[in-house]
């Protein structure tokens, strides 16, 4: 009898764990969140262990460098520190807010805008707010912002 309680208790700390790993997962994979978001602003997601929402108007922008000039507009109003790199395709991003590019970890983008899905083999997808984004396929410069859309920064480990 013993043993099989013990048992039990090791399938269930089996079943936690695992769950635990899932719902944590910081680059984003395996991430579903379920958030309210204003359908005709512009949401853009600091994605970290508790995201950060950004909710911007698209008439207060001018967009001149996609996710560029969103992320400049955050840091002027809203001190959302960034850095990007200009990549010869584009800018990328190395640092926004908490995430930053280091050892095996990389900034990573998701869109709601099908035109910049990534189309390779590569693609990923997660959920946010009742939305479906795909891994972007262009640079953080060229991606495009548009009313309605959201924009998940997330890390991914290579």
């Amino acid at each position: 009898m013993k043993k099989r309680i013990s048992s039990i208790v090791l399938v269930l700390v089996i079943i936690f764990a695992t769950f635990s790993f899932a719902a944590c997962s910081e680059n984003g994979s395996t991430t579903t969140t379920t958030t309210k978001v204003k359908a005709q602003t512009i949401t853009i997601v600091i994605g970290a262990l508790s995201p950060t929402i950004y909710e911007v108007e698209p008439d207060r922008l001018e967009i001149k460098e996609g996710l560029i000039s969103v992320l400049e507009y955050l840091n002027q109003k809203h001190g959302l520190k960034y850095t990007a790199e200009d990549s010869g395709y584009g800018s990328y991003l190395t640092k926004v807010g908490d995430l930053s590019q280091r050892d095996n970890n990389y900034i990573y983008i998701y869109t709601t805008v099908e035109k910049d899905f990534d189309v390779s083999q590569y693609a990923k997808t997660i959920r946010f707010g009742g939305k479906t984004l795909t891994s972007a396929g262009v640079g953080a410069s060229e991606l495009t912002i548009e009313a309605g859309c959201t924009i998940y920064i997330g890390t991914i480990a290579f």
